[in-house]
């Protein structure tokens, strides 16, 4: 749905003026008011999002929805001057002035990025998951000033999104493998094509990925964990992978129960954001 006047302001902001251009293209800048260290703790850093159920109650009722996905990703993150030095790979004929994929600590510190620039803003009407960004409004006038509001914030980081990957005053989006509306929240269509056509895994490795998928969707099959206890029983360390009917009829269960049309969940439900 357009605006008057929103779309090129929303180009412009997306996609950065040329004059900005650090690359040789005018599309985007991966200038950022944000350093990282690569060298700052020896431990894992760890990002944890909070107020799930918090959030999750103010997600109700939301009609309009708006996705932005940011460009490059990490690349917008910047490393400590001091820690370029660390960053050459291989044999090291080449060093990063910006956060490489594929590094340890990348993604939460891009996180704690997102996290501070839109400190004001999350679980009141907008949740970001590294670099994807979901705007969620009661009515269209309130969603035009979130709008607003979030692409300032990303003009003012020198944050800049692929204009072609993003989504505009929705009344349904898929975000994080589930389609969210005013309805409610139901099981991306896409995922459940993939679990109707896993077949019957044969190793440990296979029955893992079918339970690491499954259970992001746990929440949609009542007694998820009763029926794939004979499938979790086969994780057991140096248990004998063995394959029997009680495990042909818990994967067999469960394809079936992910793959009957869901029904959607209330936004004003308790679990929606342990979802998201």
């Amino acid at each position: 749905m357009s605006r008057p006047g929103f779309q090129h302001r929303t180009e412009e902001t997306l996609r950065g003026p040329s004059h900005n251009n650090n690359h040789g293209n005018g599309n985007y800048v991966t200038t950022t008011t944000t350093s990282a260290a690569l060298d700052e703790s020896p431990r894992q850093q760890q990002q944890h999002q909070h107020g799930t159920k918090d959030r999750e109650q103010r997600c109700s009722g939301a009609t309009v929805f708006s996705k932005i996905d940011l460009r490059t990703g990490y690349h917008q993150l910047k490393i400590r001057a001091a820690d370029i030095l660390h960053s050459p790979p291989g044999y090291g004929l080449y060093e990063y002035n910006v956060m490489s994929f594929g590094l340890t600590n990348a993604p939460a510190y891009f996180m704690n990025l997102m996290n501070k620039i839109f400190m004001n803003f999350l679980d009141k009407f907008v949740v970001v998951f590294i670099d994807d960004i979901l705007i969620y409004s009661k009515t269209e006038e309130e969603h035009e000033q979130h709008l607003e509001i979030i692409l300032e914030t990303l003009r003012q980081h020198k944050l800049y999104a692929k204009f072609s990957k993003c989504e505009f005053w929705l009344k349904e989006v898929g975000f994080l493998g589930h389609i969210l509306s005013a309805g409610g929240i139901a099981v991306d269509p896409a995922k459940i094509k993939t679990v109707a056509e896993w077949k019957v895994p044969t190793t440990q490795t296979e029955v893992r990925a079918f339970l690491g998928l499954a259970g992001y969707y746990r929440r949609f099959v009542e007694g998820f964990s009763s029926i794939a206890r004979p499938m979790t029983q086969l994780l057991k360390k140096d248990k004998k992978f063995d394959w029997n009917d009680k495990c042909e009829e818990s994967f067999q269960k469960l394809k079936a129960r992910l793959t009957t049309a869901p029904i959607p969940i209330m936004l004003t439900s308790p679990s929606l954001l342990t979802l998201l």
